[in-house]
């Protein structure tokens, strides 16, 4: 039995009565209302998208005033519905009123007709064409969305944007099915709610809270490879079938996307002893855990960046993959047991895998989006697949650091598990290396992480139907309550003994004690004790009294009426039409979170930490409750998500969901489309927590004086409140989250938070001054680091190689924030590397085969391409306009063909869009100050005060001006200037060593000639990064040091040259011991494959040529003729060779080094 519980919120104001029955007519087909001058009756017509522009309403305003009275401010918004049925709540459709002055600038509408709406939109409504609608204006704030939530598809917004964006939509008229274009933006609105309550139409507020979701976002899939992947589930399939399952199930449902996916395979293996050196199974990548077992780590990337539209042709592949990654890890499958490497070890289960090791490699690649960015994707999500049950051993430090990771960066996580949910609570950490010692409690063994959230992809508890137990002794009769009778009466008992208390533990030596906080009244824990009793009573009757059938509903059933999630809509004068209630199989699996139902019972603040640290702000694994982390509680089957957090960490995602999910049921939501990180908060930390080792910092940000700048620049702020503005906007960008916005009088405060660290930013408009307050938790273990080496699958080379990446935590304590707000208010114009500025790096390719041409046609290609360099220069110029730098670009000639670093400069670009937020719209292009006609020229975009449409649109311009010029334009991956071989968590750049000169002009040659490629820079190698591979051996130190005036020795600068190919962006230096070859995002393409093959015959030649020329210094393997028995032909004798055998296999698929032609050419 369901119950409509309905109460009417005391700032509400007091409905408007009905009309009374002079107002209506009875006529004998309808039921129409007398026209008045708040509300008339009129004909709708219906148009589309050729008529008037396709605008969604259009008003003839001097025919409407005849019959209705327009308000005079902008309080109201026009309401439109049937008369027929007032109370349909599908019918009620909310649109913003036109300005006066939006009137007088469209065209004006001729003839008798009223208004006309969209027909899309009419048809949303049910409404027909010339039929009759009640036309009146409504409050704002009678109709205002509690909650709203947004899509976007193939575009980048930043939280900058998001920001700019809400404040714009605060007093607009929206709908369900709307698109809005907005600011350059393209958003559909997916769900309104108001008062826990779906509502199809709405007018959002500043209260309102937002929600955006991508449906083009960066994925990152992990997969882990376990033995348990080929056990036997309940239901006989093997969870490898399974995920194969989930997997297809997902991508029918991305029909509608253009994600970016990336799929990484991975396991652990687990050695008795280390291998020798010289062993086939040992790898620099084996090393020891906490335990001090040997273990080696393996992944393998199977697809980067695929576009979802390509997704259904990956299935094959990934099933192949999954059954071929146990074998390239070197699986054994002996007489009784699974082993590794020739049985000297044994692969890892799922529990003892390397989980946050590979959620690190990937937050390696996410903390970095502001490199390389794409403009087509917003959001970035996680997904791991497990066959496991959501219990991990892992190491404590690495385990905090995630979790700082994860929060810090705003990365959305899922965990699905293919098995069944286990007896205990889930997720759950057992940390590597603990031991209890006797007689002291050491730190807790085990806890429950608040980030990582497990869901079962064979669990789901919101179907009306159960399927077959595997034992039916055990089976519940049907139509059992999940309830006693008992229960409700045991609830009522404990609610009326008021002195009823949780007994206080006594304090370990380990246990840390908080200040204690205020317990709340007794009176509020009754309410609370009895709000929950009353919920669980109506759940026990819908259980008892709900008639199940297998029948179909009625159609005139309000919770299930056409299939759909319950609406409603506002109706006439602010009265709330409730026509649907909460469907009953939607009850039990949703609660709200603004009245969480499990609350820990009042008790003192003594928490016992996981880790053995101090309690911190940002760490809520530090500072848990009694339900989510204590060790020897009593198993619960709540999910950790329904418990009331008191962090930061916990409240960070809070704000995405309308409800908490109950259950381990699946979010298909949000591994559909993820959500972005919402901009607000509602977690505030208590003056105790802001008291734990805070460091504060202050700093006082003004406009510059106009007297010294151009205050006509479009790039620079002219009031103060735009600046604070930006300031708070430029914070949402690195991640913070709004907790208090306040307004007194001339003052304004805005609080921003990121776990432990906290800005308060504040606007005294008398001074016109903006101070800003810092507060930062100091921690010495943020500059701490991981070393973590594993074993990369290369699918150019066809084997594992050695790789190694550091994880850290965020490095929030060195950001120049202080330079970042007076770059913003025009008090500085570099960008410098502490500051998180986006970009996106772009080079103009030189003309192909200069060298092969003759004089003439060489230096008619070079005026070519000076000429058109200069019109595009001229074009960048030009939009620079007089408030930017005139940046001078020289020319080399093509004669001085040495090779050097080129300078470079900044060109301020400002931009402008009706419909931008603020004037104040500008990027800045770091671009080469010489073209040389042999390499590149490098243009970077780099932007912090622009919307990110406009900076698309730029870029867009730019390549379409590039291309009509005849010049080549082409995207340069972020990785290109990294010195370290680490230059790529999932890339592994391949070395092949080469000894003379001859040798690397033969390479230069080949790349240049045959391969494609062209000289993109001379690149420094800093004197910390020199490695093997870049670097010969000193030999004397002392002579190739240098000393200065002062006697310190100097390190002599090395550098290396790097060369790009002209269309697969693949990279190969040029060092002093060899050749670097560095793969682009496409390593899976058969074309780079192709040309890395070339490049591989071309390196085995020379080392055969080099072999036989060591061969040849050996005595015995030639001898000189005398000049009478050969042919002169230089005078000299000649010399015959005896070619030694060369060992080893030369062929490759597309290889011809066999052939003496081939051989004469590497000569």
């Amino acid at each position: 039995m369901n119950r409509r519980r309905w109460t009417r919120p005391k700032n509400t104001p007091a409905p408007s009565p009905p009309p009374s029955t002079k107002d209506v007519v009875d006529d004998p087909i309808t039921k129409t209302v007398k026209k008045s001058k708040q509300r008339a009756i009129f004909k709708l017509h219906v148009h589309g998208l050729e008529f008037h522009g396709g605008e969604e309403l259009v008003l003839n305003p001097d025919a409407l005033k005849q019959d209705l009275s327009f308000p005079e401010d902008d309080d109201h918004v026009m309401e439109i519905y049937t008369p027929n049925d007032p109370d349909d709540s599908r019918r009620h459709l909310l649109l913003d009123i036109p300005s006066v002055n939006e009137l007088k600038a469209k065209k004006p509408v001729k003839g008798t007709m009223h208004l006309s709406l969209l027909k899309d939109t009419a048809a949303q409504f049910q409404l027909q064409v010339l039929q009759d609608v009640v036309v009146r204006f409504v409050e704002k704030h009678t109709v205002e969305v509690d909650f709203v939530e947004v899509t976007m598809k193939d575009q980048f917004l930043s939280r900058r944007d998001v920001w700019y964006l809400q404040h714009a939509l605060i007093g607009k008229a929206v709908y369900v099915g709307k698109m809005v274009r907005m600011h350059g933006a393209r958003l559909q609105v997916m769900e309104l709610v108001h008062e826990q309550e779906n509502v199809t139409s709405g007018v959002i507020s500043s209260r309102t809270r937002f929600v955006f979701r991508s449906k083009s976002s960066r994925i990152f899939w992990l997969v882990q490879v376990s033995p348990e992947l080929w056990d036997t589930g309940n239901n006989g399939d093997l969870y490898a079938d399974e995920l194969i399952r989930m997997v297809s199930l997902l991508v029918d449902r991305w029909q509608n996307t253009s994600h970016g996916v990336t799929i990484i395979l991975f396991a652990r293996n687990y050695y008795d002893n280390l291998p020798p050196p010289h062993s086939i199974y040992y790898s620099p990548a084996i090393v020891q855990d906490d335990d001090g077992r040997w273990f080696e780590d393996f992944y393998k990337v199977i697809s980067y960046g695929k576009a979802t539209l390509d997704m259904s042709a990956e299935l094959i592949s990934l099933k192949a993959e999954v059954n071929a990654f146990p074998h390239l890890c070197g699986w054994e499958l002996g007489a009784s047991t699974l082993t590794c490497k020739g049985g000297n070890g044994r692969p890892s289960s799922a529990k003892e895998g390397n989980v946050l090791e590979a959620i690190n490699l990937v937050l390696n690649i996410y903390e970095k989006h502001y490199l390389d960015r794409d403009l087509n994707l917003s959001g970035q999500n996680l997904a791991l697949f497990t066959a496991g049950n959501g219990m991990f051993r892992v190491n404590q430090r690495l385990s905090e650091m995630t979790e700082q990771r994860m929060m810090d960066n705003g990365i959305g996580f899922d965990c699905i598990s293919l098995s069944t949910p286990p007896l205990t609570s889930v997720p759950r950490f057992f940390i590597k290396g603990y031991h209890r010692s006797k007689g002291q409690q050491a730190a807790q063994e085990d806890y429950q992480p608040m980030w990582f959230s497990v869901r079962f992809s064979q669990h789901s508890s919101s179907s009306k139907f159960t399927p077959l137990p595997v034992c039916r002794l055990f089976a519940p009769p049907v139509g059992t309550p999940s309830r006693p009778l008992a229960f409700l009466l045991t609830q009522l008992q404990l609610t009326n003994h008021q002195t009823l208390q949780v007994p206080e533990s006594p304090p370990t030596p380990l246990t840390i004690t908080l200040p204690p906080t205020p317990t709340p009244p007794i009176d509020l824990d009754l309410q609370l004790q009895r709000q929950k009793l009353h919920i669980f009573s109506d759940d026990y009757d819908d259980d008892v009294f709900t008639v199940r059938s297998t029948s179909i509903s009625d159609e005139r059933s309000p919770a299930l009426q056409c299939g759909t999630p319950p609406l409603h809509s506002l109706g006439a004068k602010g009265r709330k039409i409730k026509s649907f209630v909460l469907s009953p199989e939607l009850k039990p699996a949703m609660k709200s979170p603004m009245n969480p139902l499990f609350l820990p019972p009042p008790q003192s603040r003594s928490y016992q930490s996981p880790m053995g640290s101090p309690p911190t702000l940002a760490s809520p694994a530090n500072r848990p409750n009694n339900l989510m982390a204590r060790h020897g509680s009593s198993s619960s089957m709540i999910a950790p998500s329904y418990i009331a957090a008191t962090n930061s960490n916990k409240r960070r995602w809070s704000q995405v969901y309308r409800y908490e999910m109950l259950g381990y049921d699946l979010d298909f939501k949000s591994l559909c489309t993820p959500a972005l990180l919402p901009l607000t908060t509602d977690y505030m930390p208590s003056p105790q927590d802001l008291k734990w080792n805070i460091t504060e910092s202050f700093y006082t940000v003004t406009l510059p004086d106009q007297s010294d700048y151009d205050a006509s620049s479009p790039s620079l702020f002219t009031t103060h409140r735009e600046l604070v503005l930006e300031m708070v906007a430029q914070r949402f960008s690195q991640d913070f989250q709004l907790m208090e916005e306040s307004h007194n009088g001339d003052t304004t405060v805005y609080k921003l938070s990121m776990g432990h660290r906290i800005h308060e930013i504040t606007y005294y408009e008398s001074r016109q001054e903006i101070v800003v307050k810092i507060l930062q938790q100091s921690q010495a273990k943020q500059l701490s680091r991981v070393a973590y080496p594993y074993s990369l699958w290369s699918p150019l080379t066809s084997a594992f190689m050695a790789a190694k990446q550091d994880f850290r935590y965020p490095h929030h304590g060195d950001y120049a924030w202080n330079y970042l707000d007076s770059l913003i208010c025009g008090h500085s114009d570099e960008m410098t590397d502490n500051i998180k500025y986006k970009r996106g790096l772009y080079c103009i390719l030189p003309p192909l085969g200069l060298s092969l041409m003759s004089e003439s046609d060489r230096q008619h290609a070079i005026d070519e391409f000076v000429d058109r360099m200069n019109r595009l220069l001229e074009y960048i110029r030009s939009k620079a306009k007089d408030g930017g730098q005139k940046v001078d670009v020289k020319i080399a000639p093509y004669e001085n063909k040495v090779t050097r670093r080129v300078k470079q400069g900044d060109v301020k670009i400002p931009l402008a869009a009706a419909d931008a937020p603020l004037q104040q719209q500008w990027l800045n292009i770091h671009l080469d100050l010489e073209v040389v006609p042999i390499q590149v020229f490098h243009v970077e975009i780099q932007w912090l005060v622009c919307r990110s449409t406009l900076v698309d649109d730029f870029i867009l311009g730019l390549q379409r001006r590039a291309k009509q010029f005849n010049l080549d334009m082409i995207a340069m991956p972020e990785n290109c200037g990294a010195t370290t071989m680490d230059v790529h968590p999932l890339i592994y750049p391949v070395y092949f060593p080469l000894n003379t000169s001859s040798e690397f002009a033969l390479v230069e040659y080949k790349l240049t000639m045959e391969f494609n490629f062209c000289l993109e820079g001379i690149h420094r190698i800093p004197n910390d990064m020199l490695t093997s591979e870049y670097m010969k051996p000193f030999k004397a130190p002392s002579a190739l040091n240098q000393r200065t005036m002062s006697g310190k020795s100097l390190v002599p600068q090395r550098t290396y040259r790097q060369f790009i190919h002209r269309s697969l962006s693949c990279f190969v230096r040029l060092t002093e011991v060899g050749v670097i070859w560095i793969s682009s995002r496409r390593m899976h393409s058969p074309e780079m494959q192709a040309l890395f093959c070339q490049l591989k015959i071309v390196i085995r030649m020379i080392a055969v040529m080099t072999e036989m020329k060591n061969e040849m210094k050996k005595p015995g393997i030639f001898h000189v003729l005398p000049d009478d028995n050969s042919k002169k032909t230089d005078g000299g004798p000649t010399l015959i060779v005896t070619l030694p055998r060369i060992q080893g296999d030369l062929s490759t698929p597309s290889s011809k080094a066999d052939q003496p032609s081939n051989l004469a050419t590497a000569v």
